[in-house]
């Protein structure tokens, strides 16, 4: 049986508020309602599949001055 798209929003907000926040709170502290808003906004249109891959890799500072 497929979920409808009501069925599939209410299920992602279950794993949102189950999974991600409490996850999320541990590292961060308190979430405010705003950035609840903006995580779960940032989740549902999968952010990381638009940015590349975060580099660990950082720039030398040149220590000629600009």
């Amino acid at each position: 049986m497929q979920l409808t798209l009501s069925g599939q929003l209410k299920q992602f907000l279950r794993v949102m508020q189950g999974c991600l926040f409490p996850k999320l709170e541990e590292q961060l502290g308190p979430l405010t309602d705003k950035l609840r808003q903006l995580i779960a906004i940032l989740e549902l249109v999968q952010i990381e599949s638009m940015v590349g891959p975060w580099s660990l890799v950082r720039r030398r500072r040149s220590s000629s001055p600009a």
